[in-house]
């Protein structure tokens, strides 16, 4: 008999698929509550960084010896040549890609005397941008006096870094702009701003007094009678082997250094300068405004060569001739008067009007004036403009103010736990990097706080989060009147009549004078009539003046108005007298001979100058360079080491090829501290950066602004 053996699994199908859907849940939980991290915060974090590094280099690098001379012209270092000499080290973007080599430099241009301006330009894959910085000889010195020191404290160091301090030959980096790598210079439509932010910089320096060598910290007082040349240092000789070559032919051509001895070593000045003493001079006349002398005179004077005229006219005197007096109108003679009998009136009965009054049709009448009713016109106003609300004789438009959010600068947050992500219009915390070990997660978050400003971009008065914009309201004025009784009238009084009565006075007859003269009591009195004979007359004129014809005249010192003669010079020159004159130090012009040892053959001319001669030899190998030594199938060349510094003897103190004798006389060295303060450029699409300050110019995001190239 046979026993079945076989199995049977039975799967429970359906609990099977509900633990597989809550794993799904629990797995789509976990995202949702743990996203992945923005990096575009720490990413950009990275790459400004980056161009620090590259900006900080620069500025160490470019010393004075390293600088443009004339203004306008530049000298590029490529990140190339910064990995190259070992000033940074190599770093990549956020894909894990080398940044473009060539299209990725640093750039110092010269602007004007001791003013420099700074290009930091960092190219990568997906980015492009610049920064640009003002830099003057101050930092410039301060930064070569700091890697001197460094230097001086590295006696050991190795020969390639002392290379750092000769001409590297790198041309002026006029095809970095041009020719750059395409795929780093990708075109968008954004707008991006300008912004700048000033750099301030503080170095500080110790001197010693003239006369004093300082050693460390201490500035001693060296002997002048006692100065010896100090003792080279050099740095350890190195051999260079190099392959011998097969002797073939029973000879070879040997080479040999030329002999470079000085020939001529001249000051030449720039052109248009003399050479006087030490010292280069170009001359031009001054400018010469010759003095004047002018006159003047007060008012009432005639300018008249150098005196003052003034004409007046003379005064007409008579002498008097004999007098006598006649009666023309009858009576009798006395003295002057004249008198005669007065006639009398018939008595009668007189009626007048009182004082103020004037007959009128023989009515006694008075005008009488008083002010008229004044009634002022009125004043209407007209509607506002659309938009605008009247308030008085004022149209008033009101709006919401601008606000302007503005994020600080992140604070860093760690945790070993995930905290909540958020962000509301005061503050936010954001995830930007998550990195999990066996012994758990370490969570590292951003928090910014906001600041809200508001502005007023369409013009008017900002009152909180309200902007207020006033005019006038148009207005139309009636004019006023006046009214007498309810009548218009167009003057400012009114008049009306006032009658009266006449008051009657009755008289028994008065005397009166019928030709003329006063009365007294019956007697008439009049002047009588003077003649006078003829008398002779003459002319006179006031004190200070004489007597031209029918005129008087008085002459006085004009006053006289001179005017120094001035000189004047070019911008840039000194005046001496009628001389103008610019200096500057000349430039050492040195002329070389090169010649060959005794027994070369001369080729060539200048640097280019070759010593050769040819040697019969049977060996197998022979050394092509007389400064190798054969060994075997090898030429050995010893380079001797550079100089890596100087010594002095115990009692003396460098200085620096000298040694000058240390006294006991010593003091503590000055500090010096020098300040200067630099702009730092950069173009970005955000509307506002912490702590930067916008231009004013904006540019479509990856084009060339040459115009702000090299902005100040």
């Amino acid at each position: 008999m046979y026993e079945d053996n076989n199995v049977r699994i039975n799967i429970d199908w359906k609990n099977l698929i509900l633990k597989l859907v809550l794993v799904v849940l629990v797995i789509l939980l976990i995202i949702w509550i743990f996203p992945m991290p923005k990096l575009d915060v720490f990413y950009n974090k990275v790459y400004n960084e980056n161009m620090t590094t590259m900006k900080d280099a620069a500025e160490k690098y470019f010393t004075s010896n390293k600088l443009p001379e004339q203004t306008g012209n530049s000298v590029t270092l490529k990140l190339q040549d910064m990995l190259d000499k070992k000033l940074i080290t190599s770093f990549v973007d956020k894909n894990n890609k080398e940044c473009s080599n060539t299209n990725s430099f640093a750039q110092v241009t010269k602007t004007e005397d001791d003013n420099y301006v700074l290009k930091v330009q960092l190219s990568c894959d997906d980015k492009t941008d610049y920064i640009l910085e003002n830099i003057n000889t101050t930092s410039i010195i301060a930064n070569a006096s700091e890697a001197k020191n460094t230097k001086s404290n590295n006696n050991d160091s190795s020969k390639e870094n002392d290379d750092d301090s000769e001409d590297d030959g790198i041309e002026i980096d006029e095809k970095i702009l041009k020719e750059a790598d395409s795929k780093y210079d990708k075109g968008y439509s954004n707008v991006e701003y300008q912004y700048k932010r000033a750099i301030t910089k503080t170095s500080t320096t110790y001197a010693c007094p003239s006369g004093y060598v300082k050693d460390n910290n201490v500035c001693y007082k060296y002997n002048t009678e006692d100065i010896i040349a100090a003792t080279p240092l050099y740095f350890s000789d190195t051999k260079v082997e190099n392959d011998a070559k097969v002797n073939t032919t029973g000879g070879y051509t040997q080479r040999t250094t030329y002999n470079k001895t000085v020939n001529t070593n001249e000051k030449v000045c720039p052109e248009g300068y003399t050479l006087n003493g030490n010292i280069c001079y170009k001359y031009v006349s001054a400018t010469i405004v010759p003095g004047t002398t002018t006159y003047s005179c007060p008012s009432g004077y005639t300018l008249n060569g150098r005196k003052c005229v003034q004409t007046i006219s003379v005064n007409k005197n008579t002498t008097p001739g004999s007098t006598y007096y006649t009666c023309d109108k009858g009576g009798s003679l006395s003295g002057s008067t004249c008198k005669y009998s007065a006639s009398k009136t018939n008595g009668n009965t007189t009626c007048k009007c009182p004082s103020g009054y004037s007959e009128s049709n023989g009515s006694c009448v008075k005008t009488i004036t008083y002010a008229a009713t004044y009634h002022p016109g009125s004043t209407t106003y007209g509607n506002c403009p659309s938009g605008y609300s009247a308030s008085g004789s004022q149209c008033v438009k009101t709006y919401a103010a601008k606000a302007t959010v503005t994020w600080s600068n992140p604070k860093v947050v760690t945790s070993s736990t995930p905290l909540s992500v958020y962000s509301n219009a005061t503050s936010k915390r954001v995830l930007v990097n998550k990195q999990c070990t066996l012994k758990g997660c370490t969570y590292t978050y951003y928090e910014y706080s906001a600041s809200t400003s508001y502005s007023c971009p369409n013009g008017g008065t900002r009152s909180g989060t309200t902007c207020k914009i006033t005019t006038n309201r148009p207005v139309s004025t009636s004019q006023g009147y006046y009214t007498c009784n309810g009548t218009k009238t167009n003057s400012s009084t009114c008049t009306k009549k006032e009658y009266a009565s006449k008051k009657c006075t009755s008289t028994s007859g008065e005397y009166y004078c019928p030709n003329g003269g006063s009365l007294s009591g019956s007697t008439c009195t009049y002047n009588a009539t003077k003649h006078t004979s003829s008398g002779s007359s003459y002319s006179t004129c006031p004190s200070g003046y004489y007597l031209s014809g029918s005129s008087c005249i008085k002459e006085i010192d004009a006053t006289e108005n001179i005017s120094t003669t001035t000189y004047t010079c070019p911008v840039g020159y000194v005046r001496e007298g009628t001389t103008c004159y610019q200096y500057t130090e000349p430039t050492n012009k040195v002329t070389y001979n090169y010649t060959c040892p005794e027994g070369y053959t001369q080729s060539g001319t200048g640097e280019n100058t070759t010593c050769t001669k040819t040697v019969e030899s049977k060996s197998n190998y022979y050394c092509e360079n007389s400064d190798e030594e054969l060994v075997g199938n090898k030429c050995i060349k010893t380079v001797k080491g550079g100089i890596k510094g100087y010594s002095c003897p115990d009692g003396y103190l460098l200085n620096k090829d000298k040694c000058v004798k240390k006294t006991i006389d010593c003091t503590t060295p000055e500090e010096i501290t020098n300040t200067s303060v630099t702009y730092e450029y950069k173009w970005s699409s955000d509307p506002s950066l912490e702590g930067w300050t916008q231009t004013g110019k904006t540019r479509s995001s990856g084009s060339t602004n040459e115009s702000n190239k090299y902005e100040k």
